[in-house]
Parts: structure tokens; C-alpha cells; sequence
């Protein structure tokens, strides 16, 4: 794939824009009332207005 091919890595792609990144391994926290999406590896956290936040980029903590 050339360069101008690739995608952009500082956008978030479509396919992920209805959930977090399949590189998460999240949970529910239930500290809060809102039920945040947390990741177990790296601790991103969805938005409060229901957007996925850090969660949609790929974890920065993950197995490897």
C-alpha cells in the first residue's frame, strides 16, 4: 500500500464510530452513575455525551 493510500491514523475510522476499538478490553465502571466504558489495559474512558472518546483509537496498552 503506498503512502498516499493509508488512512489517516489521527482520525477515527467508521468502522469503529459505533463502538470502542477492538484493541480495548473494557468493562462498566459502576463508580459513577453515568456507567462509563472503561479499558482494563490502559484506563481510556468513553465521553459523557455518549461518544466513545479514547476508547475509539486503538489501546495504547495492549497485549502484545
Amino acid at each position: 500500500m503506498t503512502q498516499e493510500n493509508k488512512p489517516p491514523q489521527d482520525k477515527v475510522s467508521s468502522k469503529f464510530a459505533n463502538g470502542p476499538h477492538p484493541t480495548h478490553v473494557t468493562r462498566v465502571s459502576l463508580d459513577t452513575s453515568s456507567y462509563d466504558e472503561i479499558c482494563v489495559n490502559c484506563d481510556a474512558r468513553d465521553e459523557v455525551l455518549g461518544g466513545w472518546g479514547e476508547l475509539a483509537f486503538p489501546c495504547k496498552k495492549q497485549p502484545r
